[in-house]
């Protein structure tokens, strides 16, 4: 709970400071690039206003309401502590969904999950794929240490299979190590 109730902090925060963004000197239809101070302040200021509303106008005992934010990322590099290289993600777009609680006509949140579509999976998993193959395997495993050249693994196909709602596997078939023994 402390959790969810420190990540819809920050979604807030993000909405107040980054989503309500002024128009002005931006062509029709377009943000521009600077917050408005004015508006976040605002809707700040009418938040109690809007409690009493939500209390007043709706039976709020045990209703759950979701907030969608759609995020979106560029490509970008996972650091892999103690390698020599980092893992490359692909550009990333998906939603985060928090259940607000509206029990007493004050949102708190519930529970925070993300959404992420299958093409944005299996793209993540593609691009894993592909750089697993120039791994040097000897920085895994000091086992490979002894190999002068570059220990690498070929893998035929990667895939990711849900095990429920506890998590996922990746499953790589026809996996080939190339290993240079030592003279």
């Amino acid at each position: 709970p402390e959790d969810a109730a420190r990540l819809g902090l920050l979604v807030r925060h993000y909405y107040l400071a980054e989503v309500l963004r002024a128009r002005e000197g931006a062509p029709p239809g377009r943000r521009s690039r600077r917050p408005t101070p004015r508006r976040a302040r605002a809707l700040v200021a009418a938040e109690p206003l809007i409690r009493w509303l939500t209390r007043t106008v709706f039976e709020t005992r045990g209703a759950v309401v979701p907030f969608v934010v759609e995020v979106e990322m560029e490509a970008w590099a996972m650091e892999l502590s103690g390698l020599s290289f980092d893992a490359w993600l692909p550009s990333m777009r998906f939603a985060v969904i928090l259940e607000l609680d509206m029990t007493g006509g004050a949102p708190t949140t519930q529970r925070v999950f993300m959404v992420l579509p299958d093409e944005l999976v299996g793209n993540t998993v593609s691009a894993l794929h592909a750089q697993i193959q120039t791994w040097d395997l000897r920085e895994f495993d000091d086992r490979f240490g002894g190999f002068q050249e570059k220990a690498s693994a070929g893998i035929g196909r990667l895939d990711l299979k849900w095990r429920g709602s506890s998590g996922f596997e990746l499953e790589a078939q026809h996996v080939q190590c190339k290993l240079q023994l030592p003279r």
